[in-house]
């Protein structure tokens, strides 16, 4: 009866969570979980050349500060060759955590990164910088920055090569 109870209990956790790359902001939250989210989308926008859909996981503040964000967005699909054939998920990412009256205020993904990314035509490395969550100033959540590489001497930043900003 307790399994039972169990099962059901998860399926309906389960099914009312939901996908968006910015969504876990209850008591289940993870850093790497969301980041994962965020790459899974990112790879999709890529080897579909959706250089809107991948602007829109970009921060409003930099969208909106950035002369040249739509450049190095539509460099960067450019650059993306292939279709996807695996990748590893993001482990740990480094950042910060704050809290306020036990609640989720602020996340910070500092560098959430995968060491291959396997295409039919090449293999990269990934890591980017985001607030994940930021209830004093919500145009701040998104990617701040994207690195993409082929190896350490070919490899483009799009975004803030400075790094997050709050």
């Amino acid at each position: 009866m307790k399994k039972l109870f169990l099962i059901i209990f998860l399926c309906l956790f389960l099914s009312s969570c939901s996908t968006s790359p910015f969504s876990f902001r209850n008591n289940f939250y993870s850093q790497e979980r969301e980041a994962n989210l965020i790459l899974d989308n990112l790879l999709i926008y890529l080897q579909n050349n959706d250089t809107d859909a991948i602007k829109e996981l970009f921060a409003d503040n930099l969208i909106l500060s950035s002369d040249t964000l739509d450049d190095e967005i539509q460099e960067m699909v450019d650059y993306f060759e292939g279709k996807v054939i695996s990748y590893k998920k993001i482990g740990t990412v480094s950042g910060e955590l704050s809290y306020r009256d036990g609640t989720i205020t602020y996340s910070l993904a500092s560098n959430a990164c995968t060491k291959e990314i396997v295409t039919d035509n090449c293999t990269y490395q990934l890591s980017f910088a985001a607030i994940l969550i930021n209830e004093d100033n919500k145009a701040s959540e998104g990617i701040w920055r994207i690195w993409i590489g082929k190896s350490d001497n070919d490899y483009l930043i799009i975004g803030s090569p400075e790094g997050t900003q709050s």
